[in-house]
């Protein structure tokens, strides 16, 4: 099951991401008064898995590191349970609630603390019966690698939390022309080469948090505040002569982006953000001018329904604001089916355990980023 969030621009559809199995569909809610469409969706994976569906929310992954490795556990269940509100992220808070690596100066992470409206019509509130170890067709909403067959395979859901991978993993396809140039920055991470092309092409950018969700973090950058992220890639924080001096010594190791990846904890990720540039989505309604964005949900390779979010804000999204629109589908629907399609096989490209660790050394490989 998947949304996509979809631009049309000059007669084009541009995608402008792809949402996994927990797309909301609270905009079908608004504008038709009901909840006809999700319980379309939940006919149509019940026709393809059967009724014997559970949600994975993490407690079976998080039972058994309970069992086997309790300190971990109880320290991850507090962080939890402490609001994001008082999450400021200013130095003391860094220290207490990320870890060394996203409290470098190099990775932006005040938008975890962001607060966005919340919005109801997922998946999640129709399928109540948590995954715990049975045999069942799952709806992984903590996308874990378990032995069990799920709605969405483990790696097209992660690469689609992955707004950076959902551009790399796609733009060498026949649906290149119809994707948003992203740029990886961040944490020493930066694509320089990359960088300096969007800037010589593009004169306004939009910012996002490879991980986030509901428009947290995404911000309108111009030419100036993008220009700032030069020169940016190397150590994953800034260091002084006197650090690399010490390193050429062999006194101490300055970490790179590359070693975090090769020590295979991407914690690093919430510290990563694309710099794409603004694709002008306005049109006038009713002679007012408006930003718009269709959300589309496909279903078994099938599309169901779209209807199109509208706001007077560039950041075109529920939880920041928008309203929702009905939206004339045209041949909205055979494209939208054909883009799953095409992701669906590139993300089955991948291994499940290895996958991460192959598409950022890809990534190094075709950047020319040069390991140390």
């Amino acid at each position: 099951m998947w949304g996509l969030d979809v631009i049309v621009k000059d007669d084009k559809y541009v995608i402008n991401e792809f949402n996994g199995i927990y797309s909301g569909m609270k905009g079908f809610e608004y504008i038709y008064k009901d909840d006809r469409v999700i319980k379309k969706v939940c006919s149509m994976l019940e026709e393809k898995h059967g009724k014997n569906l559970t949600v994975n929310k993490g407690e079976y992954l998080r039972n058994k590191l309970k069992k086997e490795n309790f300190p971990p556990y109880l320290w991850e269940s507090i962080k939890e349970k402490i609001p994001d509100k008082f999450k400021t992220f200013n130095s003391l808070t860094k220290m207490i609630f990320l870890s060394r690596v996203l409290s470098s100066r190099k990775a932006d992470v005040n938008w975890i603390s962001e607060q966005v409206k919340s919005l109801a019509g997922s998946l999640e509130s129709y399928y109540s019966t948590i995954y715990n170890g049975q045999k069942s067709v799952v709806l992984n909403l903590k996308n874990e690698i378990i032995d069990e067959e799920f709605v969405n395979s483990y790696t097209s859901q992660e690469i689609a939390n992955n707004k950076f991978f959902q551009f790399f993993v796609m733009k060498d396809t026949d649906l290149k022309e119809n994707l948003i140039e992203s740029v990886l920055v961040g944490l020493g991470a930066t694509d320089e080469h990359g960088l300096g092309n969007l800037l010589e092409k593009h004169d306004k950018f939009v910012i996002k948090p490879i991980i986030g969700s509901c428009g947290k973090g995404v911000r309108i950058l111009n030419k100036k505040e993008v220009e700032e992220y030069k020169g940016t890639s190397g150590p994953i924080d800034y260091v002084s002569d006197f650090k690399i001096f010490l390193e050429n010594l062999g006194i101490i190791k300055i970490k790179y982006f590359w070693d975090l990846v090769e020590a295979g904890d991407f914690s690093f990720e919430k510290g990563l953000s694309v710099i794409q540039p603004f694709v002008d989505s306005s049109k006038l309604i009713k002679g007012k001018k408006y930003n718009s964005v269709v959300r589309a949900i496909v279903c078994n390779g099938k599309f169901v329904d779209a209807y199109e979010r509208i706001s007077k804000s560039p950041i075109v999204n529920l939880s920041k604001d928008a309203k929702a629109a009905k939206f004339k589908f045209n041949n909205l629907s055979d494209f939208c089916e054909n883009a799953v399609n095409i992701f669906e096989k590139e993300s089955e490209k991948y291994n499940p355990k290895t996958m991460k660790k192959d598409i950022y050394n890809n990534y190094i490989e075709q950047a020319g980023i040069k390991r140390n």
